[in-house]
């Protein structure tokens, strides 16, 4: 019924959601969120208290469907008391959907000093939506954290950043620092995503490190890697890029042979 998004049951899942069983009530929870209604908020929100962590995941996650401006102060204050961490970064993940201001500090807190990285990695993606080029200390900090999945977050945040400030900010940050931290991401980091996910913003560093680095990953072990990098070098419009392109058209990997081609016709045209 959540699916329909019929509003005439509203109330059947307002009241599964606080007196069913464990499986009515996040069925329920589910349900309104489906409903994207905002008339289905307070009931989600006096949930946000229920004693089953499943059933407070499936709250916080339809209030970003059912939302009202006032319960982000419910989702602040849940998240002080809040003993799971699925829970804790579900809040924080609706927080950044919403683009809560009021959340942003809570946010910065969460990518210090949470035990648990999923918490920190959805702090920094918040962070990235909230306004990363107020916070861009906090994420350029958060691309050395231990969690290969907080860096990941860090790296999207600051490379949409980088990809948005010109086109929108009447007052972008200094672009530089953040391509070099990026530029470091993408030559060093252990792990190969975070690897694949600093090398597209390198399209827009002209430096030379960033081409030596593009020409770097076309070795890399890991596709996705060889993917990005080979797209980045299309992207960039430097012919001298073609040599090391024509090269991976006989890559082993499908899609780094299918980009390759994209890259090179780009070029030449």
């Amino acid at each position: 019924m959540g699916v329909t998004r019929n509003l005439e049951h509203r109330t059947t899942f307002e009241h599964a959601l606080k007196c069913g069983d464990l499986s009515q009530r996040v069925i329920a929870a589910r349900a309104l969120g489906w409903l994207r209604d905002a008339q289905c908020a307070p009931a989600l929100l006096l949930s946000l208290n229920d004693p089953e962590p499943d059933v407070r995941r499936w709250v916080t996650a339809s209030l970003s469907l059912s939302w009202v401006a006032y319960g982000d102060f419910d989702l602040i204050e849940r998240f002080a008391m809040e003993s799971e961490g699925e829970v804790r970064a579900a809040i924080l993940r609706t927080l950044g959907w919403h683009r809560s201001k009021t959340a942003a500090h809570l946010c910065l807190f969460a990518l210090s000093n949470d035990i648990d990285p999923e918490v920190r990695g959805e702090a920094a993606k918040a962070l990235g939506r909230i306004d990363a080029q107020t916070y861009v200390s906090s994420l350029l900090d958060a691309t050395k954290d231990d969690s290969a999945s907080v860096r990941r977050h860090a790296i999207r945040s600051l490379m949409y950043l980088v990809d948005q400030s010109s086109k929108t900010s009447p007052h972008p940050p200094p672009i530089r620092p953040i391509l070099q931290v990026l530029l470091e991401c993408a030559y060093n980091d252990e792990d190969a995503e975070a690897r694949s996910v600093a090398l597209r913003i390198l399209t827009h560093d002209p430096a030379p490190k960033a081409y030596g680095c593009l020409a770097n990953a076309l070795s890399d072990h890991n596709p996705c890697v060889r993917v990005n990098a080979v797209v980045a070098l299309g992207q960039r419009g430097d012919l001298n890029a073609l040599p090391l392109l024509k090269k991976h058209l006989s890559d082993p990997h499908l899609e780094v042979r299918a980009r390759a081609r994209e890259a090179i016709k780009n070029l030449e045209t």
